[in-house]
């Protein structure tokens, strides 16, 4: 799990570039943080070679990130969910039980 404090950072879409430079690249500043919590989701449960499927798989509800409910799927063999808020970014990645 993740969890990021949405504060303004001017330069998101460079650490974007370094962070995923053949990969998701977000269109806005909420997308960079949905994005890095679940990249550090997916680096805390050890499946970080599985991130690009999450990301490709998620890069539909960044333009629907202004919600508090919580967005789920499987990708990759692993289950993701994710929440965002006016103040934070909620990224879970966990391998199946």
């Amino acid at each position: 799990m993740d969890l990021e404090i949405l504060q303004d950072r001017p330069n998101w879409a460079e650490l974007a570039q370094v962070a995923w430079p053949e990969g998701a690249q977000p269109k806005d500043q909420t997308g960079f943080y949905l994005l890095w919590t679940l990249w550090e989701a997916c680096v805390k449960c050890g499946a970080e070679d599985r991130f690009a499927e999450i990301a490709g798989k998620t890069a539909d509800n960044c333009a629907q990130t202004a919600t508090s409910d919580w967005v789920e799927g499987i990708a990759g063999g692993l289950m993701y969910a994710f929440c965002v808020d006016a103040q934070t970014v909620r990224a879970v990645v966990q391998r199946p039980v």
